[in-house]
């Protein structure tokens, strides 16, 4: 599982504006963004179809008030704590089963 800080930020227009990429298996991918002068996070998950990047997805158990309306697609405000929750979270929902060690009881 990686964590925030394997994260590999990227200059993202304008100066000062930092953005980092991670894909979880062949379903999603999450972006980072870090804004200028600011110490906080904003995510946003996207859905990949045959290797391509698609529009943004929510996710139960991620997304504040899923499934209450219409919500934000990104999420502001997290710490990296925050963000590394948000990855550890679409590591489980995307490993295979076979990357899981069920023992039987």
């Amino acid at each position: 599982m990686r964590t925030f800080d394997q994260l590999t930020f990227n200059q993202l227009g304008m100066p000062g504006h930092l953005q980092a990429l991670a894909r979880f298996g062949n379903k999603y991918e999450l972006s980072v963004v870090k804004m200028p002068r600011s110490t906080m996070y904003e995510v946003a998950i996207f859905d990949v179809v045959n290797d391509v990047t698609e529009g943004f997805v929510q996710l139960p158990g991620i997304h504040p008030n899923y499934g209450d309306g219409p919500a934000d697609d990104v999420i502001a405000g997290l710490t990296p704590a925050d963000v590394e929750a948000i990855m550890l979270k679409l590591a489980t929902v995307t490993m295979s089963p076979k990357e899981v060690d069920f023992t039987p009881v």
